[in-house]
Parts: C-alpha cells; sequence; structure tokens
C-alpha cells in the first residue's frame, strides 16, 4: 500500500475491503468522535442494566420462600465464585499470563533472529537446497541424513516432523563441509545456521501459542458472561453497525439488533477489519501479505475455531488467513514484539 493510498483512505475515512466467502466490497470507516461516544454511552448504559438486573431463585425445598439475586456477575465477583468451586484459581491466572508472556517472548526471539513469516523461511530453504545439491553433485544422496537434519523440508514440500537439536545440526555441517570442500558451501551453511535457529523458534511458537490459546479459550468462555464482557460486546456490535456501509453508503443493518443476528464469523471479520482501519494497518490481509501474519503460528496448521459462536464452518473462519480467537485476542492485547518490548 502507498502512502497516497494511505492518506487517501485517512482523509476520506473509507476503506474497501471484500472476503472470499462474505462478498462485498464493503466500506469501513473509523469511528469518528460522534461514534465512539456512542459506543462508551451504549458500554455504560448496557454496564448500569446488568448491575441492576436481579432475577428470583426459589428454594428448592420451599417454593413459597424465594431470593433476589443479581442476574450477572461482574469480573470480580464471577472470579471470586470461580475460585471458591475450583474452576478458575490462582494458578490458573498465573499460567495464563505466564503463557503470554511465554509467546509473546518467541516473537520477540524470532524478530531478533530475523524470521519474515514461514512462507519465506519455506522458500529460502528450498532455494539453499538446490544450492547445497548442486554444490554436493552427483554425491548428494549419500548425504540425504544430513541434508534433512540442515534442510527440514529436504526433498518435501512441508516441514519435517524430525526435530534436529543444535548439537545434530552441527554435526550434519561438519559432514557437508569437509565433503563439499567448499568457499560457498560454507556461506550456505552458515545461512543454514541462522535458518535453524529461526526453525527451532518456530516450533517453540507453535507449543507457546497452543497453549495461550488453550488457556484464553478457557478464560473468556467463563467470563463471557460477565457485566464487562457484555458491555464491551455491544459496544463491538455499535461499532461494526456505525463503521460498516455498502457500495452506496448505507448501512449493512436496519438496526444494531439486526447487526447483532448476522453470523458470529462475519461480525468478527468485519470487526478485525475495522480495528485494522483504526491502527492504518495496511488493507492487504495475511494471504497478500504474509508478513503481517507471521506470529500467528498455528495458521499453517489449520487454525483454531471461533469463540464468537457454539458452532461453524472452520474453513470459513479462516479464509482470510486468521482465526476468529486472534480476532478477540488481538481487539483486546497487542502481540505486537515491537510494541510490548
Amino acid at each position: 500500500m502507498t502512502d497516497h493510498t494511505v492518506l487517501t483512505e485517512v482523509a476520506l475515512n473509507k476503506r474497501e475491503v471484500s472476503h472470499r466467502v462474505w462478498g462485498g466490497p464493503f466500506f469501513i470507516r473509523r469511528p469518528t468522535s460522534r461514534v465512539l461516544s456512542k459506543i462508551d454511552t451504549v458500554q455504560t448504559r448496557a454496564y448500569n442494566r446488568d448491575l441492576q438486573t436481579k432475577e428470583r431463585i426459589y428454594d428448592s425445598e420451599d417454593p413459597s420462600k424465594s431470593t433476589l439475586v443479581p442476574a450477572f456477575f461482574t469480573r470480580a465477583a464471577k472470579e471470586k465464585l470461580l475460585k471458591e468451586h475450583g474452576d478458575w484459581t490462582e494458578e490458573d491466572r498465573q499460567r495464563t499470563v505466564g503463557a503470554e508472556d511465554e509467546y509473546r517472548k518467541v516473537c520477540f526471539e524470532l524478530d531478533s533472529a530475523g524470521y519474515v513469516g514461514m512462507d519465506f523461511l519455506l522458500e529460502e530453504y528450498k532455494e539453499l537446497s538446490e544450492e547445497l545439491k548442486a554444490i554436493l553433485g552427483k554425491n548428494a544422496d549419500k548425504y540425504e541424513k544430513e541434508l534433512r537434519i540442515l534442510i527440514p523440508l529436504y526433498n518435501d514440500n512441508d516441514l519435517s516432523a524430525e526435530d534436529a537439536s543444535v548439537e545434530d545440526f552441527l554435526a550434519a555441517k561438519k559432514v557437508i563441509d569437509k565433503a563439499a570442500k567448499s568457499a560457498a558451501a560454507l556461506v550456505l551453511l552458515d545461512r543454514l545456521g541462522e535458518l535453524h535457529k529461526q526453525y527451532k523458534l518456530y516450533i517453540q511458537g507453535i507449543s507457546a501459542q497452543t497453549k495461550l490459546f488453550t488457556l484464553k479459550l478457557k478464560e473468556i468462555s467463563l467470563f463471557a458472561d460477565t457485566v464487562e464482557a457484555r458491555s464491551e460486546k455491544e459496544g463491538q456490535l455499535v461499532k461494526i453497525f456505525e463503521c460498516v456501509e455498502d457500495t452506496d453508503g448505507n448501512k449493512l443493518w436496519k438496526n444494531v439488533n439486526a447487526c447483532e443476528d448476522s453470523s458470529p464469523e462475519f461480525l468478527g471479520w468485519l470487526l478485525q477489519e475495522v480495528e485494522k482501519f483504526e491502527r492504518l494497518d495496511p488493507a492487504a490481509n495475511a494471504e497478500e501479505d504474509p508478513s503481517k501474519n507471521r506470529f500467528n503460528f498455528l495458521s499453517q496448521l489449520g487454525g483454531i475455531s471461533t469463540l464468537l459462536g457454539d458452532s461453524q464452518d472452520p474453513t470459513e473462519s479462516n479464509e482470510d488467513g486468521e482465526s476468529q480467537m486472534e480476532v478477540q485476542l488481538n481487539s483486546s492485547t497487542d502481540l505486537d514484539t515491537t510494541e510490548k518490548n
């Protein structure tokens, strides 16, 4: 995206987006002061309404007796109740915080190691594989074991399941260096050493992100009905309703209630696009610009399920290269290593 395009979008407060499943084009806008004020008003009203909402609980032994109790808990009250029943403990909270730190640490180390994205890593592995085999010539087949350790996708299109240790890598490098007896080979081997570090960190990233998403899934599902979570959801619906239009400049829905009835996956994608525009992220999606999705390690494994609905078509939720669970996490937590480190 050129600077001129960005300036034009900001000046007109309009960006065109489309989706292979949900169609388009749609026009999205960054929230104006009026919209932000409306979102704040809706969230405050929802928060106060839920705080005051009561429900009557009847005594199972004496139906003539009943008690009025809060219909919705605050985050603090729900957390206290869950801890009393052992459903959400201090250890759970600490594990979640630790998983967030672990994930960010891997992302930071990958960034420092020069990692641009898995697509780029795979492509360079292929290029170096061909160059190294050309140097070894007819003897390349004799060193298949070493080449598989040095190049995880040797003779394959995907990463090998073999997770070679640093010691195995150095031993294989020594064997190939001795066999090639070439300065050019040494340069390639040194570069493969840098890629091996990225590959090892990528494997750690898969583990870290899986752990984080599993813990976040539990946390979000447990606290989805709290006063704060319900208030935030209503604010998000208003943001989507106010900031998305058709090509004629008309809103997609008659009212917010109609908006809420739309597919959770569709709403999640629209919210993601609006928040991208708020941050002035490029319009290109992850498929067009793989480096934008470089720290979503699980996208290589098929993504993960959404938290926005009870059921979904997995293909639809990942057509834009990012799971809807990631949308929710990123809407409240910026995992960009340049910001966190």
